[in-house]
């Protein structure tokens, strides 16, 4: 099962926007044949991130991107 989530933390963008966007990823995503995974995308400003990026890294400042490691489940096929 594909999951892509999208949070948009200071409404900026419109329904429309988020919908084609998604669509886009999911024709993206098929091209690369996974059927089991999940993405979280978030619309954020620089001072949101920042803490986010000191809270979970412990470094200042703002970034273009974070991500986290996901956990295998062994008993899932791929």
């Amino acid at each position: 099962m594909v999951n892509i989530f999208f949070e948009d933390v200071e409404n900026k963008f419109e329904m429309s926007f988020l919908s084609k966007l998604s669509c886009f990823v999911d024709e993206l995503i098929s091209d690369f044949g996974k059927k089991n995974f999940e993405l979280s995308i978030v619309f954020c400003s620089d001072k949101y991130i920042s803490k986010l990026n000191e809270y979970y890294r412990g470094k200042k400042g703002s970034t273009d991107v974070l991500s986290f490691p996901f956990l295998v489940d062994e008993n899932v096929d791929e």
